[in-house]
């Protein structure tokens, strides 16, 4: 016999916590719970919480340009020298296109992206 939890957003953001893994906002657990439900899986799946801090980050946008900027569309979301302390401002719209180019990401209402890691 398997007993089965139905998780949302909240039972995850606990989870992660519990795991001592608390990379994700609130709203990033909202987005994974909606993803998981596009799946529209018949089957049941088991949490498994390190695969899920494997497979996705939340970042600040700024932060994602400098760890992706060597790949030629991600570079591109780089416009001009102001506001930034670097000396950099990055398009968050086009970095998210770029993004959802090479994975799945979606903005936050924190400010921050959630993405499959590539």
């Amino acid at each position: 016999m398997a007993l089965v939890k139905t998780f949302d957003a909240n039972d995850l953001h606990e989870e992660f916590k519990a795991w001592n893994r608390d990379y994700f906002s609130y709203e990033a657990c909202e987005e994974l719970i909606r993803l998981f439900e596009e799946c529209d899986c018949e089957t049941n799946t088991e949490l498994d919480i390190i695969a899920l801090c494997c497979d996705f980050t939340e970042a600040d946008p700024q932060d994602i340009w400098e760890d992706y900027n060597n790949i030629d569309d991600i570079s591109d979301c780089l416009l001009d020298e102001q506001d930034e302390p670097d000396g950099t401002d990055v398009d968050e719209d086009k970095l998210l296109d770029a993004l959802n180019y090479h994975t799945w990401a979606v903005q936050l209402s924190n400010g921050n992206i959630l993405y499959q890691n590539f």
